[in-house]
Parts: structure tokens; C-alpha cells; sequence
């Protein structure tokens, strides 16, 4: 399990059991986060069985609790061109450009995606993105990473809004531009991981998630190297864009 495959599985998990909502952009990142998660549990218990049948072990769920270690993300070349190409380098200057200290951190991807995937889209479907994602590892320890979300939302989205209840470790404020910024920390036996979101009037959303491997929130809190305040200017920054989709596909709406 990846620090994606955590804080999907975190945040998700909060989801579950909710009844349809109106769409709005926390709904439509965190829908996507749990109809990829749902698709990662499916083949995973595939995978756990076809082991056991193997191994004749005892197998059964990794979940986000259990005491795993975080392998740091692949690193990877870029493969697309034209207007990915494009958005892919302009993604990469914006964020070293606003990220303090950007220095202590080392590019290990970036890729366009969809709602409705964990993997990056082919490059003849790149201009279909929906999302796209950077993630970095800490260069003294690649366990350590930073990941970077860039969302189109749906052009039906409602105006950017706070949740009604907010839970434990979760705020929200509402700008005076109707943009929102929301912090959430969330915590496991694997690590604790702080999500800085912000979403924009013009369907627009930005989410930038610390992972730090730590036991308690207090150690994460003196292990994560920003504080929210630190990473407003990359999730606000207003040229950390990128295009609409080519062809929008339907927002998701379960697995």
C-alpha cells in the first residue's frame, strides 16, 4: 500500500456509507477517491487469493491501519506531447515556483488522470483529463512524499462550499472570492497524512497531501514540513490550472 492507496482508502471510508449528495467539488474529489479505492479493494482480494490458494498462508485485508511500509512512487519520464505536454511543464514550474523550500523535495511524476481510475491516461487520451497529479518524495527520505491534485470539476458543480459537520482534525473557511480552504489530518498504524484543499468559483480545485510515516499526530505534526498556511499559496495559486476536458466525462457516482 502507497500513501495514494492510504489516503484514498481514509478518506473514502467516510463516504461509504453516505446517501447521494449534491454535486459539489468535495463530493466529486471524494467520490472519485472512493470509486478508485473500490476498484483497488476488487483486485486486491483477487490478488489475496490466488496467494492463499499459493502460499497456503492465511490472507486477508491490508487496510489502512495495518502496520505496513510506504515504498516510495515510481519514478517516471513523461510521455506525452502538444497540450499535455504543455500542461504537464506548466503544472511542474507553478508548483516549484509557490512551494516553499521546494528544494528538499525531488519529482518522482506527473500524469493526467480521470475520476475514474488510478492510473495515468494514454497519451492520445491525455486531453480528456480530468485531474492531474505530482507527486514528490522528501529527498532524505523517500518515504515521505507530497502529492499534488489539480481537479476540473464538472461544469454542473455547485459553488464551492464548506461541509456541514466537519469532523475531528477537518476545517473549512469560505474566502470573500467564494473560494474555500479546507484542511483535513488524518491518521493510521501506517502514517498520518494533512490534505490542504481548496476549491474555486469557475470549477476549478486544488488539494496538496502530506504524507509523513509517524505514530501519533503530535509526531506527524513535527514531522510534516509545512504548515497550512505554507501551502495556501500553491493551492490558491491562480495559474496552477489546467484545461478543460476535450470530451467531460460523467462525474462519478460509486464503483
Amino acid at each position: 500500500m502507497n500513501e495514494e492507496d492510504w489516503v484514498s482508502k481514509t478518506f473514502a471510508n467516510d463516504l461509504a456509507s453516505e446517501p447521494p449528495m449534491q454535486l459539489t467539488a468535495e463530493t466529486v474529489v471524494y467520490a472519485g477517491r472512493r470509486a478508485r479505492t473500490r476498484r483497488r479493494v476488487v483486485a486486491s482480494v483477487g490478488a489475496a487469493v490466488a496467494a492463499a490458494a499459493i502460499a497456503v498462508g492465511t490472507v486477508g485485508f491490508v487496510s489502512h491501519r495495518a502496520a505496513v511500509e510506504e515504498p516510495a512512487p515510481a519514478k517516471t519520464t513523461s510521455i506525452y506531447t502538444g497540450r499535455a505536454a504543455q500542461t504537464e511543464a506548466s503544472l511542474e514550474r507553478v508548483i516549484e515556483q509557490r512551494l516553499p523550500r521546494a528544494s528538499l523535495w525531488e519529482k518522482s511524476t506527473i500524469y493526467p488522470s480521470d475520476w475514474n481510475r488510478d492510473t495515468a491516461l494514454p497519451p492520445n487520451q491525455a486531453d480528456n483529463a480530468t485531474d492531474w497529479q505530482a507527486v514528490y518524495t522528501f529527498r532524505s527520505d523517500p518515504r515521505h512524499t507530497l502529492r499534488v491534485t489539480v481537479v476540473s470539476l464538472p461544469s454542473n458543480t455547485s459553488a464551492p462550499s464548506c461541509p456541514a459537520e466537519l469532523s475531528s482534525g477537518q476545517s473549512c473557511t469560505v474566502r470573500p472570492d467564494r473560494s474555500t480552504f479546507e484542511v483535513n489530518e488524518r491518521g493510521s498504524k501506517d502514517g498520518w497524512a494533512r490534505s490542504v484543499f481548496s476549491a474555486r468559483p469557475g470549477q476549478m480545485s486544488v488539494t496538496v497531501t502530506e504524507w509523513v510515516k509517524a505514530g501519533t499526530q503530535a509526531e506527524a505534526r513535527n514531522g510534516w514540513k509545512y504548515t497550512p498556511a505554507e501551502l495556501e499559496p500553491v493551492v490558491t495559486a491562480p495559474d496552477l490550472v489546467i484545461p478543460r476536458p476535450a470530451v467531460e466525462p460523467p462525474p462519478p457516482t460509486g464503483p
